[in-house]
């Protein structure tokens, strides 16, 4: 039953966020279009912010699938900007809304994640042992060069 709730809620708010800013979305109007609670949208997410967050993650993941290896980060980085341009009015209402620094942190921090798992699965692969410190230094110094790139 959980999941069919926040697979409902889900689906509203991906369709919701394609028409329209999300300061314009509230809990009030997902529970009144899924016929659910407030209660019951507070048992499965702690806010929007939230919500907005599981469902990209979601997306992205499902969107990777298993592309996140050394052999296929290609792919998987190309099957991230097409999904990006595939849902760029919603990314353009959460870019342009009072969420936009909560869920930039979030995807920052999901891609680190995805750095993460790249470097364990090419070490792995490559039998390489690599600590974790190696590893989320190596993810540090990925995102400090992305940062480094818009500073100069």
């Amino acid at each position: 039953m959980a999941e069919l709730i926040e697979n409902s809620l889900k689906t509203v708010f991906g369709r919701l966020i394609r028409e329209r800013s999300m300061n314009d979305i509230n809990v009030t109007m997902l529970c009144r279009e899924t016929g659910i609670s407030r209660r019951t949208f507070y048992n499965h997410y702690n806010s929007m912010a939230d919500l907005c967050r599981q469902t990209i993650f979601c997306d992205l993941a499902s969107t990777l699938q298993d592309n996140t290896g050394y052999d296929q980060w290609m792919d998987g980085f190309r099957s991230i900007l097409y999904y990006g341009r595939a849902n760029r009015k919603m990314f353009f209402h959460i870019f342009f809304s009072d969420y936009r620094s909560s869920l930039m942190t979030a995807l920052d921090e999901y891609s680190h994640n995805i750095i993460r798992k790249a470097i364990r699965r090419c070490a792995d692969d490559s039998r390489i042992s690599v600590s974790s410190e190696t590893i989320n230094f190596m993810s540090d110094f990925n995102n400090a060069g992305s940062d480094l790139n818009v500073i100069c």
